[in-house]
């Protein structure tokens, strides 16, 4: 940035961008300002027409060009507070929108409040080329991101269900138990399993597996997402950890999950000779004398699941 200043002879360049929620311009990256300018720590500015020329610019992602001859039109203008901010002041200047599939991401905004030197076309084409590779990096790294942010959930998800796998709730099981405190916040762990679902798997075939286990794992979600830690353990046994919740807290919830599993009534269920999703749980809340780790922990409470 520093250096496309120097290339345009431009006092300062500042670049602003979207916020996640498109309601807002915020400043990522300037140049050129000086002290006493009065910067805030955080600069922002809402999308709306009160920004003036920023506004304008994104929205009709056409650049703008001031020179400063005459009074500047009313739909540049930045109407207060936001005209009070000393690092957007200018009387020529100009902003172009960082545009990235039709869609404005941003904009960069340039100036000689300083120098007062008049800004000429060309300026305009260099800052033009500008923006063009600008938008290129944002586009590229938001891309990344995506990426990265994607990679980072198959790592820690089960792809059929999309729950927490079996090696995320084991570490965050792990990392739960480590920090346990007698004196603080009780953690209990249930254990789902379905021991007729190779049944329906076997008969009906693992297309139908799948769904059914998404349709289970959609059911325990809806309920218990927003106070636990839900994971696939493997095949069709779930894993809910509840911290801050005592076992008898938390019963009640779990009987009714289990009924709502048992009543699914996926395509197929009819053959299982049981009649229907058979569920075996249990609930056990953690205290040390129980086990030395999240694994010793997990290993106990899935010994007296299958225990006859």
């Amino acid at each position: 940035l520093d250096a496309t200043k120097q290339v345009l002879g431009m006092d300062r360049i500042n670049v602003l961008v979207l916020t996640r929620d498109k309601k807002e311009l915020r400043l990522i990256t300037s140049v050129g300002s000086q002290e006493g300018e009065g910067v805030p720590g955080e600069v922002t500015l809402p999308l709306e027409p009160s920004i003036g020329s920023f506004y304008k610019a994104c929205t009709e992602l056409e650049p703008i060009f001031f020179d400063g001859s005459g009074p500047l039109p009313d739909d540049l203008r930045m109407e207060k507070p936001y005209s009070d901010i000393i690092f957007f002041r200018s009387r020529a200047f100009v902003i172009l929108p960082l545009v990235i599939h039709g869609h404005c991401v941003g904009v960069v905004g340039a100036d000689n409040y300083f120098s007062r030197r008049p800004i000429s076309s060309r300026i305009m084409e260099v800052m033009e080329i500008f923006t063009n590779i600008l938008s290129l990096t944002i586009e590229h790294d938001t891309l990344f991101t995506e990426l990265k942010q994607t990679v980072d959930k198959l790592e820690i998800t089960d792809p059929v269900t999309g729950l927490y796998n079996s090696s995320h709730f084991s570490t965050r099981l792990n990392e739960i138990v480590d920090g346990y405190d007698p004196e603080g916040q009780p953690v209990t762990l249930t254990l789902f399993h379905i021991p007729n679902f190779k049944e329906f798997n076997d008969e009906m075939g693992g297309q139908a597996g799948d769904e059914a286990l998404r349709r289970i794992a959609e059911s325990l979600s809806d309920r218990l997402g927003r106070d636990a830690a839900l994971s696939r353990l493997y095949g069709a046994t779930f894993a809910i950890l509840f911290p801050g919740k005592k076992a008898e807290d938390i019963l009640g919830t779990v009987n009714e999950v289990a009924d709502r599993v048992r009543g699914l009534g996926p395509d197929g269920v009819r053959h299982l000779q049981a009649g229907g999703f058979q569920v075996r749980f249990q609930v056990r809340e953690y205290t040390p004398d129980l086990a030395e780790d999240g694994g010793d922990f997990l290993l106990k409470v899935e010994s007296e699941l299958t225990s006859p």
